[in-house]
């Protein structure tokens, strides 16, 4: 389907995959770097079409990006843990007040979206006892969790080293992996503390190591700096690496990391080449899907229903509806229906109080039903 909802995507996402931008202050949410950004060599729309490769450095599609490094979200580190560990660990870690569930946070979302951009002050503890409460239930639950049916060195070194190519969400680089292990090594070795021998045992070491893990800068913030053997002169620019495409792309679309197929891909060096085809995959998934409601809701401040002094019911039915209406438009319609469709969902309260017209057939007050609202109504969202 050519959904013109799915050529923006692709055209935004690409402003950040497929061009560079000189070293200065970076947009919202990330920091600039010296140098210039990221360029990669896959576009979309214009002359050659959607997914086509860019025909060289004369290409008009190429764009310009700052290098950046971001900073995780709180969402976005919940989400790391939750592909990282499992849905249980996520969960306890709302449930116990660490990470505020999306619930709670998302009447304070503005768009674009603001955050501080240094984990120092008030935002280190937060952090620090993230990884500290996933290291308590990585011990705990070290079988579950590691798949190590017995505890032992080898079983555990290999969880760690898997576990932490998805958390730097690319492949270590031997210094890493060298210092990644001998970390683990010396927390299994006898060591004197308080004029004491210990030795941590495996469970203990890999514990600690996944605590460790999480307070790196590698996972705590993502990184789009590009590989400066691959730099360009027209336009200027650094390509991003592949995985640092993955990441962006699935970060952009999900609020999450990337998944296997997007790791994989990069590694294989085939991402790039087949751009579109991953962001199809990725569009199709529930999970984008929900993502870019939130965002539009967002935009639209549709998040600061609960905070409006209205009718507290009604309020409540002005948001069902809006999700409704977007979840429609954003998946079966066009942008022109976006800002022009007079198509609205609702119920009966919404029909009598809000829209002034007829209940539809088969509304009630807690059904919202498909209606065309008429032409002396305010079209689109």
């Amino acid at each position: 389907m050519c959904n013109p909802l799915r050529i923006s995507l692709l055209l935004c996402l690409l402003a950040v995959a497929c061009g560079g931008r000189r070293g200065v202050p970076g947009g919202t949410g990330g920091v600039a770097v010296t140098g210039s950004g990221g360029r990669g060599n896959t576009g979309a729309g214009g002359a050659a079409g959607i997914g086509a490769a860019c025909a060289g450095d004369a290409d008009v599609r190429l764009v310009v990006a700052d290098q950046r490094i971001v900073r995780l979200t709180m969402n976005e580190i919940l989400n790391t843990v939750r592909s990282l560990i499992d849905e249980t660990e996520a969960a306890a870690l709302v449930g116990d007040g660490v990470i505020a569930g999306d619930d709670s946070v998302a009447s304070q979302r503005r768009f674009p979206p603001l955050q501080d951009l240094l984990i120092a002050g008030d935002n280190f503890p937060k952090v620090d006892l993230i990884a500290s409460h996933v290291a308590s239930y990585v011990l705990a639950h070290f079988t579950t969790v590691t798949g190590c049916v017995s505890a032992n060195d080898a079983c555990a070194t290999v969880y760690l080293d898997r576990l932490a190519a998805r958390a730097y969400r690319r492949p270590l680089t031997l210094d890493e992996r060298s210092r990644f292990n001998a970390n683990y090594s010396k927390l299994r070795s006898s060591q004197t503390v308080n004029g004491y021998d210990v030795t941590f045992t495996v469970e203990e070491a890999t514990s600690y190591a996944v605590e460790a893990l999480l307070l790196s800068p590698q996972m705590l913030w993502r990184w789009e700096v590009g590989d400066p053997a691959r730099a360009t002169t027209f336009p200027a620019g650094i390509p991003l690496t592949d995985h640092e495409l993955a990441a962006h792309l699935s970060f952009f679309l999900t609020d999450q990391p990337p998944g296997e197929a997007l790791l994989t891909a990069a590694s294989a060096g085939t991402l790039r080449t087949n751009l579109a085809v991953y962001v199809d995959a990725l569009l199709a998934s529930r999970t984008a899907q929900d993502w870019l409601r939130t965002i539009m809701e967002t935009y639209l401040e549709v998040n600061q229903l609960p905070s409006v002094v209205v009718d507290p019911l009604r309020a409540s039915d002005m948001g069902v509806e809006t999700r409704l209406f977007l979840d429609n438009v954003l998946w079966n319609g066009t942008l022109n229906d976006m800002l022009l469709s007079r198509t609205a969902f609702l119920n009966t309260g919404l029909a009598v109080d809000v829209y002034k017209v007829s209940p539809p057939a088969d509304a009630t007050q807690t059904s919202f039903v498909r209606t065309t609202l008429p032409p002396t109504s305010a079209p689109g969202c």
